[in-house]
């Protein structure tokens, strides 16, 4: 007989990591909504210099939600993985082998 992992300690790491990335899905979106439509070329060079500002933390944020959402993808895969093997050594023991 195989010991069977706690799957609960897994589950509340992931639920963690993925409501960082809604976090900073929602953070997102409010930094966007404050950025201008229009490029600003002809504007003082306060605006452009805000413009880089707001483009950096997005390139910020997009790549740590997107690094965050990789890992919570494969949490969620891993642990459906080894939920599904225990469930076939449950199943494969009660048939008797």
């Amino acid at each position: 007989m195989i010991a069977e992992l706690n799957l609960m300690p897994w589950m509340i790491v992931w639920a963690l990591v993925t409501t960082v990335v809604l976090i900073l899905a929602f953070y997102r979106l409010k930094v966007v909504s404050h950025e201008s439509p229009g490029i600003h070329v002809l504007e003082k060079p306060e605006v452009n210099v805000e413009e880089q500002m707001l483009s950096q933390r997005l390139l910020r944020v997009d790549s740590l939600g997107k690094a965050l959402t990789i890992v919570s993808a494969l949490l969620i895969v891993a642990i459906g993985v080894v939920y599904g093997y225990q469930s076939y050594l449950k199943a494969y023991e009660v048939i008797g082998h």
